[in-house]
């Protein structure tokens, strides 16, 4: 079955990397990160 995935909106959020490993090495990173993901919020 295909999925249907409209473009430009945020459907999945990952919290973890693939082994586990860390996703952000620096805290700017990460709120970079929540900037990015506040602003999808936004905009649906």
């Amino acid at each position: 079955m295909l999925r249907y995935v409209p473009g430009g909106m945020v459907y999945h959020v990952l919290n973890r990397g693939v082994g586990r490993r860390t996703l952000f090495a620096k805290d700017e990173d990460f709120l970079a990160f929540e900037r990015v993901v506040e602003e999808a919020l936004r905009t649906r």
